[in-house]
């Protein structure tokens, strides 16, 4: 892994997260509460360090772990009293990485504020809880700030699918559309990086233009596999009716379900149909143009 990655990675992670908990409604356009998706940030990492510093204190951190970390400053050390001292590290780390960048942006302000939390963190008491879980909080905020100033972050909107997780779970079988789970759909956000962004549903108003289902919207079924075509406006994508079988075929296994029941006359009947299998579609990125471009697959 390109160690000059882990910021931008870190960030992106936090953008889908956003995005997708955001999409619920369907509906053509929403817009984010960044403060309250913020805020429920700030709750889950709180929560999930001090569970790793509780862990840490039970027993010693491995020493495999510093050399085996892109950088060992995300670590957990012995010295954390709790989790705003590994989030003033963390995001001392994330805004000295971006400064020493040939194209730093700039974080004057950013700098300033975070010596601030600093000091009030190392005169606030451990046991005042309270207080610094609000300095936590307001870390994330800063956090999220000096993220966003990363020159890499050059673009402004970003597509992105959901779908459920598949009925039966193994490392292949999410491929296949009689496993897929009803739901999802094709999302952009806009406005990416400022305070106010807007989802957008690609398929809200869009038809299959030809085919079996020409005239269909697509807001049955289920979705994967998204890819950008290299001219940035052409969006491909697998959906799948998802009709399940009527029941598992268990040919003579004694009721247990094999791969080879797939295959046979059977199977390929009650599992391999247009409703129960995935097909290749694309959009233009405004929404236009669905097209069906591979029946089965």
């Amino acid at each position: 892994m390109n160690k000059n990655k882990q910021p931008i990675e870190r960030t992106i992670l936090m953008l889908m997260w956003f995005c997708m908990v955001s999409v619920g409604s369907g509906s053509q356009k929403s817009s984010l509460d960044i403060a309250d998706l913020v805020k429920q940030e700030a709750d889950i990492e709180y929560a999930y360090i001090e569970k790793q510093i509780y862990a840490y204190q039970q027993q010693e951190v491995p020493s495999c772990l510093a050399e085996q970390s892109l950088n060992p400053q995300f670590l957990i050390f012995s010295s954390d009293k709790d989790p705003l001292d590994v989030l003033l590290r963390r995001t001392e780390t994330l805004l000295t990485y971006l400064r020493t960048r040939s194209n730093a942006p700039v974080l004057t302000r950013e700098q300033e504020t975070l010596m601030r939390l600093g000091h009030r963190a190392e005169n606030t008491s451990v046991q005042e809880k309270t207080q610094r879980r609000m300095l936590f909080s307001q870390l994330i905020t800063l956090r999220r700030r000096i993220a966003f100033k990363n020159p890499l972050l050059d673009f402004d909107s970003l597509i992105f699918l959901t779908h459920h997780k598949a009925r039966y779970n193994h490392m292949c079988d999410q491929y296949f559309g009689f496993h897929a789970k009803p739901g999802g759909g094709i999302y952009v956000v806009d406005g990416l990086f400022s305070n106010s962004p807007r989802v957008r549903n690609l398929l809200a108003d869009a038809r299959v233009s030809h085919g079996r289902l020409k005239g269909r919207h697509l807001d049955k079924g289920s979705f994967i596999s998204l890819e950008l075509d290299y001219d940035a406006r052409t969006i491909y994508f697998a959906w799948t009716e998802a009709q399940a079988a009527d029941s598992p075929y268990s040919g003579d296994t004694g009721g247990k379900w094999t791969c080879q029941d797939l295959f046979d006359e059977q199977g390929i009947k009650s599992y391999w149909n247009v409703e129960s299998t995935y097909h290749i579609f694309k959009i233009q990125i405004d929404g236009t143009g669905l097209t069906q471009l591979i029946e089965r697959i």
